[in-house]
C-alpha cells in the first residue's frame, strides 16, 4: 500500500467544484477536513518501493479522475500537486488552549 495526498485548484469553475469532489469521492479519495482542497487516498495495489514503471502507472491512476472530470464537466483547467509516500498524514490545529499556544493534533477526516 502507498499513500498519496494531493491539493488542487480549479480555474474558473467554482460552480462545478461539488461535481468534481463527487468524482474524487467516487474514485476513493477522502477530503481532509478544515483545509481547502486537500485529498488523501491509499493505493493498496502499490508497494512503497516503486520502480519507475510502477510510479508512472500510479501517476496515471492519480490523473484518471481529473481527466474524466475535465471531459464530463467541461472544465477549463485543473491544477493539482500530489505527494506520494507512506508517511502517515498528520493534521494539526494551531490555537491557544488553556493559555498554551500549540499545534494540537486533530482528525484528518
Amino acid at each position: 500500500m502507498i499513500r498519496v495526498m494531493l491539493s488542487l485548484d480549479l480555474i474558473g469553475a467554482e460552480e462545478k467544484r461539488a461535481d468534481l469532489y463527487g468524482t474524487l469521492e467516487d474514485a476513493g479519495w477522502k477530503k481532509a477536513r478544515n483545509v481547502d482542497t486537500v485529498w488523501v487516498k491509499e493505493f493498496r495495489n502499490y508497494s512503497p518501493n516503486l520502480d519507475e514503471d510502477r510510479l508512472k502507472e500510479l501517476r496515471g491512476e492519480i490523473a484518471t479522475p481529473f481527466i474524466a472530470a475535465y471531459k464530463s464537466l467541461k472544465l477549463s483547467k485543473v491544477y493539482y500537486v500530489a505527494q506520494i509516500g507512506n508517511e502517515c498524514v498528520i493534521s494539526r490545529e494551531v490555537e491557544t488552549r488553556g493559555g498554551k499556544l500549540m499545534a494540537y493534533a486533530q482528525s484528518v477526516f
